[in-house]
């Protein structure tokens, strides 16, 4: 996710003479379209195997904070690649991954539709790196300075 929003930031600057004006976006959709597909996989892993117990020294407005910012987090990680599905593919064209194949163009949308899918494929980053930054920030906290062992335990044994 870190390195879409990277390069969506570095290709929304690139001019029509940039030698990656064509590459760079289609690097983007093709990264897009294997995050979302990684997303559902975590999702189908979350649901038949849930995570670990939370540490029980976690204060309660921590643990709600936890679960408001990783809900936001996924949620964020499906509409995101689902807008902007649905930005290339309101003209009429097919979402390409990685030149092996086109995923079709599953239905027409309106030009509403396209324009605030628009709308939030563009803005919306921003508050992703936001909560991004503050899970970073709390993971930070947890390991070094409440000497918690989270991140250590949701890894398989």
């Amino acid at each position: 996710m870190i390195g879409l929003l990277a390069l969506g930031w570095i290709m929304v600057q690139l001019d029509y003479f940039s030698p990656y004006y064509e590459s760079a976006p289609a690097l983007h959709y093709s990264l897009g379209i294997l995050v979302f597909f990684l997303v559902l996989i975590k999702i189908i892993w979350q649901l038949a195997k849930p995570l670990p117990e939370h540490d029980d020294r976690l204060k309660t407005y921590e643990l709600y904070a936890s679960k408001i910012v990783h809900s936001i987090l996924l949620l964020f990680m499906i509409i995101m690649p689902v807008s902007g599905y649905l930005v290339i593919t309101a003209g009429s064209n097919d979402a390409n991954f990685f030149g092996l194949f086109d995923l079709p163009t599953l239905f027409v949308v309106s030009k509403q539709v396209r324009d605030a899918a628009t709308l939030f494929h563009t803005y919306f980053p921003f508050i992703l790196v936001g909560f991004i930054v503050v899970h970073i920030l709390a993971a930070i906290k947890h390991r070094f300075i409440d000497k918690m062992k989270t991140a250590r335990d949701m890894w398989p044994k």
